[in-house]
This record gives structure tokens, C-alpha cells and sequence, in this order.
């Protein structure tokens, strides 16, 4: 047993996670000691801004010069560890904010600002090293890049050797001179000195193997790069092109760059690609362009390379190797232009899905085309709007709200300013980002092409619908009145008379409708009863024969207790659209409020022949029927309707799922006579389908408080739906496990009961 409980404790402990160490400032600050001990800058600096964090500098100022000394020193290091001078500089500001007069950052910062020839600078840093040990040396060395008179004053005898061995050089001496200089003791290597002293009197004076052994010793990479390419002088002046462009091209790699360097790099590289490409070698020649130092100033030799990456990426891209093809169009595109490229590249990046990439490039494409009237690819107005709307069109598949999508379509308009295609995507672009008022002007400007343009009268109407004190009426009206069947203008104009009619978009007994309609206070803001049967009169004469009309009308006459009127509009609202369900039950129930059950029974025989019924439907009109306490006796009939269309089993539909979906709807009415009949007929027919245990749970969770209890019994009717492979009613009491599983809104109860007897809002 003892061995058990060590085997559990070891796996729990196995198990709990493992906490980050835990730091403070004396932690972060022994951290940051250990990491610069190990020359591990980044994490010096790491660790020493940690300990700041712990740090109050009002409360502590001799603790916050301490981290931040540690700082500066990790700057330094990153500066020393740094091949690039500008990157040297940055860290170099860095450590000098952190300690202004430290002698040695402003030392090393001036000789950073020097390598980026940067003289004037780097005189200046270099007046606040004084005393730096190498100070003396370097700022002789900048007098005389400078041009300036200098003296040996202060310098060791190494020093002053270089310097004048370097000035030798600049006035040109001859290279006896030059030599002799050379012998003398100096900072650098003599046998180097000499071998390019040599060099420059004749480039077959020394060998290239003799110049890379000698770069081999130098500690600066850039001071290689140098003896580097002296190398590729030297194997060129024999005729060993390949060795003279593996030279420069371990010169370039070194980071340091020169005008000659290019040059030569792209006199030797354009000979070999031009031979290339007359035989049509493009890969050799992407693999020869890898080693010439870019951006290509040569002509001729960028625009070979170009081709050469073109090719290759078209025939990638034939492939249907999008993802290789564009990154080869990409790096053509470095080197030359042209729209066919950029087309080309347009394509592979919507293969891939790059929408924003897609879109530059088409845009690309129409900044490069030709504008000249007899270039073969010349293009007309008409062809350069649809590349800029194309453009859009990509920019708007962005995951980004992007502002290139109008500024694409502002452009294309320019090219196309009679197409209302084109002004039509660009109203809809500048109304998806909310900008109504460049929209409406817009639209104003495509009426002007079109006055009788049906989709702009519509787009203008609705923006009114929206407007603060818009009258959007005479807009549909319009386009009504030139295509009166347009489904889109009767629709909103229904929309619009509704609203109106039902304020705040309530039905008249809702909470709303009835402290805005007919009750007192509706008649202090001059709502009174007989104004919404007036405005939905008046919608009828611009919808003849609408059915969301004629249904509101007829609701409305309900509420008036006109009886009659109401019967007449409800069975009209019908009659419109027969084959409309939702329409169908609004009326037959609102019907038998008004005690027409005769034209209930005509209507049920007419729904009944609907091919795509669903048992729902019925079900739902007996629900209603039980909230709003009529005639059990029509809810059987509506029950039994449903059970009878379950047989055909359309869709999902099943005996089953209508028996569960029906015993929802009398526990919720609390119909419990009509539940002990259901439950019955269930333990008579399937009483191992789940619905006897979901019944029993349906009516504790409705009537107690013992949701555990529901919950459980839930469970078990879901294993024995589960078993009977129904997939409706396994779907119907998950539905039902999530309302189980929720917390009950007694807000929401007290909102419904202010919704009165008749259900939910229909409008």
C-alpha cells in the first residue's frame, strides 16, 4: 500500500507544472553579474532591466545607478560583439545615456561614426575621450582622412609608422618608398603592407592564395573583406575568372562594401550571364546573381538576371508551384519591371491566398504598363479600370479593413468615370466603412449618368431609412414606378410603413408598443388608435395586396375590436402568398382569436397540401394555441396534424422528435392533462426511446428547483435516444442540456410577462 501512495505522489508531482524562479532585484542583478561574466550580453541586459522593475529610483538612487550601470556595460558588449558600425552606434547612444562620461563608449562610438565615414561626428565624440588609451591615434587618423596637417606628438613609434605609411599612400609616393615605409615597425602585419604595396605597382606581383592566407590572422571581417577582394584583383589579373568571383564574393559576404568591389563584381558577372543566357542556362545564372553584390547598377546585366528569375518563375508557376513561383517573380521583380511580370505575380499570389501581395502587385501592373498608343501591350481606359477594380477586389478578401480598397476604386473611377459598375462597388465600399456622406455624392453622380439607375435609387433610399429625419418614400416610390414588382423597394417600403406604424419596432401589445400606441401616453405624442390603420391604408396604396401589410392592418383592426375588418385583412395577408408558412400560421392563429374557425379548417385542408411542410409547423401553432389559453381541444387537433405529417419523415422529422418537441410545449404551458395523455401514448408505443425519462425531467426542471435531478434524468433519456440512433431527438435534448445547464433570466420572465397573452412579437 505505502509503495502505491509513493508511485501516486511521484505521478502528481510529475504532473504539476514547473514554476518560473521567482526574481527580485538582488536576483535579477546576480543574474545580470553571471551573464556578463559569461559574455552573454543579451541576457546581462535582460536580467538588468528586470531588476530595474524592482527598483524605486525616488527611493533608491544609489540602487538605480547600480542596474543602470550594468546596463551600460551590456550595451558596450553588444557593441564590441556587433560587425555592423551602425549597429555599434546604437548601443554605444545606449550605454552613454545610461553613463554620459564614460571615456571609453565615447572612444568606441567615435571610431564606429569613423567606419561609417561619418568624420565630422566622429571628431566630436572623439573630443570627450581624452585620456582613452588609442584616442591620440585615432583622432591623427582622422586629421589626416580629413586632409589635415597632423604631427607625431604623443604617438608610439608603431603608430607613427602607420600614419606615415598611410599618408605615403595618399600623396602617392612611388613604391620603393612605400616599402620602406613598410619595413619599419607598424600596427598591422608588414608581409601584408608589402603584399599590397606590390600589388598596386602590378597585379601579378603577388599571388591570390598569398592575400587570403594573409586575411586569415585579421580580427575585423571587414578587414578580410578588404584583403578579400585585393585577392580577386590578383587571381583576375591572371585570368582566373572564378577565382576572382569566389574572391568577391567571400569580400561581400565579410560586410564590407566598395564602389570597386561592385563594379568589378558586375564587370566579371555580366560576361558569364550574358553567355548564360544565350544558351538559356537560367538557373546558372540565378545561382551566379546570388554572388554579385546587389542592388545591380549595370543595365544589361540586371535586366539578363531579371529574365533569368522570370523564367524560372513562370515556369514554376506552370506547375502550379505557386508558393516557388512567387518567390522567384519577387526577386525578378528587384531587377526589372513590366507589367507582365507583375501580372504574373498578381496570379501566384492569389493562388496563395496573399490578398494584400495580390493587390500591390496589380497595382504594380497598372503604374508599369505602357502609355504609348502603338506598344503591343498598350491598354485602353476601360482595361486599366478593371485592373484597378481587380486590385480592390483583392484588398478587400484582407482579414484587414484596408483604405486601398477605396483608394483603388477612386482610381479606377478616374478611368472609367461613366462606368456606374465601377461607381457602384465604390458606394459600397465607402458605406462599408461608414462614410454615407462621399457615398450619397457618389450616387448623386450616378443618377446624373442614370436617372432611372434602380440599384442607386435603392441604395439612396436606404441610407435615408437610416438618416436621422430621411424620407426614404419618394425613393422606393421611384423605383417602383419603374419596376413595380421590384421585391427588394416593397419589401424596405413595408419595412419603412411598419416602423412608422409600430414605434421602436414593437407589436402594439408588447411592453413598447403599448406605452407608445394606443395607451395614454401614445396619445400625448399624438399616437392615437385610428393613426396606424390610417398609415398602413396609405401603405396599401403604394403595396397593393402586400402581406406583412395586410397582416399588420388586420392586427391593428383586432386591437380596435373591429372584428370584421380584421378577419377580412388577415385572410387577404393570406390569400397574397399562400404557399408562405410563416405567413399561413400567423394568420390562422390570429383567426382563432377572432372565433373564425370555419376559415381555420379551409386554411388547415390548404396547408396540408404544402410539399414542404414540416411537422414543426404544426406544433407551433399548437404551442401558441396553449400560451395563449385557447381551446385545448385546437391544440390536440394541431398535435395530431403533426404526428400525422411525422409519418412522411421529411427532413429530420420523426414520431419521436415530434412526440418530445410536442411534451415540450404542454409542460412549458403547463397543459398537464395533455402531458399525461403524450406520456401514455409514449409508454404505450416507445418506451425505451428516452422520452418518458426526458418528460420527467422536462417537468421537475419546470416546476422545482431540483435541476440535479433533471439534469441526471436528462442523461439517461440521452443513452436511450442514443441507442435508437434518432438523430433529431439526440439533437433536440442537447438543446435541451444547454438550457438545463444555463441560469434562468428573471428579467427576461418579467419582460414576457409584460408581453400580454398573445405571444411573441410577429413585426
Amino acid at each position: 500500500m505505502a509503495s502505491k501512495q509513493k508511485k501516486r505522489r511521484n505521478r502528481s508531482s510529475r504532473s504539476r507544472p514547473v514554476s518560473k524562479p521567482i526574481l527580485d532585484y538582488s536576483t535579477s542583478l546576480e543574474r545580470a553579474w553571471r551573464a556578463l561574466e559569461q559574455n552573454q550580453a543579451d541576457s546581462a541586459l535582460y536580467f538588468a532591466q528586470r531588476a530595474e522593475e524592482f527598483v524605486n529610483a525616488e527611493r533608491n538612487p544609489q540602487a538605480i545607478t547600480v542596474v543602470h550601470q550594468f546596463q551600460a556595460e551590456a550595451h558596450f558588449r553588444l557593441a564590441a560583439n556587433s560587425p555592423s558600425p551602425q549597429e555599434q552606434e546604437t548601443h554605444l547612444n545606449a550605454a552613454l545615456a545610461f553613463s554620459p562620461q564614460e571615456a571609453r563608449f565615447h572612444f568606441h562610438r567615435a571610431v564606429a561614426l569613423f567606419r561609417q565615414a561619418r568624420l565630422v561626428d566622429a571628431v566630436a565624440a572623439l573630443d570627450k575621450a581624452a585620456g582613452h588609451p588609442g584616442a591620440v591615434f585615432v583622432g591623427t587618423l582622422l586629421r589626416l582622412a580629413n586632409g589635415q596637417a597632423w604631427e607625431e606628438k604623443g604617438l608610439a613609434p608603431d603608430e607613427a609608422n602607420t600614419l606615415r605609411l598611410l599618408h605615403a599612400v595618399r600623396q602617392n609616393k612611388p613604391a620603393r618608398a612605400l616599402h620602406e615605409l613598410a619595413q619599419q615597425p607598424i600596427l598591422s602585419s608588414n608581409e601584408l603592407w608589402q603584399a599590397l604595396i606590390d600589388l598596386r605597382s602590378d597585379v601579378n606581383a603577388t599571388t591570390p592564395e598569398h592575400l587570403q592566407k594573409l586575411a586569415g590572422p585579421l580580427a575585423s571581417g571587414e578587414a578580410q573583406g578588404i584583403l578579400h577582394y585585393y585577392a580577386g584583383v590578383a587571381a583576375l589579373g591572371q585570368g582566373r575568372k572564378k577565382e576572382a568571383a569566389d574572391a568577391w564574393g567571400i569580400s561581400a559576404a565579410s560586410g564590407w562594401s566598395s564602389p570597386w568591389l561592385t563594379e568589378n563584381s558586375e564587370y566579371l558577372g555580366r560576361e558569364d550571364v550574358i553567355a548564360l543566357a544565350q544558351e538559356e542556362k537560367w538557373q546558372e545564372i540565378v545561382n551566379l546573381a546570388e554572388q554579385i553584390p546587389s542592388p545591380v547598377s549595370d543595365r544589361i546585366l540586371s535586366e539578363t538576371i531579371g529574365t533569368a528569375y522570370f523564367v524560372l518563375g513562370y515556369q514554376a508557376a506552370e506547375a502550379a508551384n505557386w508558393q516557388k513561383a512567387a518567390g522567384l517573380l519577387r526577386t525578378a521583380s528587384k531587377y526589372v519591371g513590366g507589367g507582365t511580370l507583375s501580372q504574373n505575380l498578381a496570379l501566384c499570389e492569389e493562388a496563395l491566398e496573399r490578398w494584400d501581395a495580390a493587390g500591390d502587385a496589380w497595382r504594380e501592373m497598372a503604374r508599369r504598363r505602357p502609355r504609348s498608343e502603338n506598344h503591343p501591350d498598350y491598354m485602353t481606359d476601360a482595361q486599366v479600370a478593371a485592373i484597378w477594380v481587380h486590385a480592390a477586389e483583392c484588398y478587400d478578401q484582407s482579414k484587414y479593413v484596408n483604405e486601398e480598397v477605396i483608394n483603388c476604386l477612386r482610381t479606377a473611377v478616374k478611368y472609367a468615370e461613366d462606368d456606374i459598375d465601377v461607381r457602384t462597388k465604390l458606394v459600397d465600399a465607402l458605406l462599408q466603412v461608414d462614410r454615407e456622406e462621399a457615398a450619397e455624392n457618389e450616387l448623386v453622380r450616378i443618377l446624373e449618368i442614370d436617372e432611372n439607375h434602380i440599384p442607386t435609387l435603392l441604395r439612396l433610399a436606404h441610407i435615408a431609412t437610416e438618416k436621422w429625419g430621411g424620407e426614404p418614400v419618394p425613393l422606393f416610390r421611384q423605383v417602383l414606378a419603374i419596376e413595380p414588382d421590384n421585391q427588394e423597394a416593397r419589401d424596405s417600403l413595408a419595412d419603412h410603413y411598419l416602423r412608422r406604424t409600430t414605434p421602436m419596432g414593437g407589436a402594439p401589445k408588447s411592453l413598447f408598443g403599448r406605452l407608445l400606441g394606443t395607451e395614454p401616453f401614445g396619445r400625448l405624442l399624438g399616437i392615437g388608435e385610428d393613426r396606424p390603420i390610417k398609415l398602413l391604408k396609405e401603405a396599401l396604396q403604394d403595396l397593393p395586396g402586400h402581406p406583412r401589410i395586410l397582416m399588420a392592418l388586420g392586427l391593428q383592426y383586432r386591437e380596435a375590436g373591429k372584428k370584421k375588418e380584421a378577419s377580412a385583412a388577415l385572410q387577404e395577408a393570406y390569400r397574397a402568398n399562400p404557399k408562405h408558412v410563416e405567413t399561413a400560421g400567423r394568420v390562422m392563429h390570429e383567426l382563432l382569436h377572432l372565433d373564425e374557425f370555419s376559415v381555420v379548417e379551409e386554411m388547415m385542408a390548404e396547408v396540408r397540401q404544402l410539399p414542404t411542410l414540416l411537422m414543426g409547423f404544426w406544433i407551433s401553432q399548437g404551442d401558441q394555441a396553449l400560451n395563449c389559453q385557447l381551446e385545448n381541444d385546437w391544440a390536440m387537433r394541431f398535435f395530431d396534424e403533426a404526428l400525422l405529417l411525422a409519418r412522411e419523415k421529411r427532413g429530420d422529422d420523426s414520431r419521436a422528435s415530434a412526440l418530445l418537441r410536442i411534451l415540450d410545449a404542454t409542460i412549458e404551458n403547463k397543459a398537464d392533462d395533455l402531458t399525461d395523455l403524450f406520456v401514455e401514448q409514449i409508454r404505450a408505443e416507445m418506451p425505451e426511446s428516452g422520452l418518458l425519462e426526458y418528460a420527467e425531467a422536462r417537468t421537475i426542471f419546470e416546476n422545482t428547483k431540483d435541476d440535479k435531478k433533471a439534469q441526471r434524468l436528462l442523461r439517461k433519456a440521452k443513452r436511450l435516444a442514443e441507442k435508437a440512433r434518432d438523430k433529431a431527438v439526440i439533437d433536440e435534448m442537447e438543446a435541451t442540456e444547454v438550457l438545463f445547464s444555463g441560469r434562468r433570466n428573471p428579467f427576461m420572465d418579467l419582460l414576457r410577462d409584460f408581453g400580454g397573452d398573445d405571444g411573441p412579437d410577429f413585426f
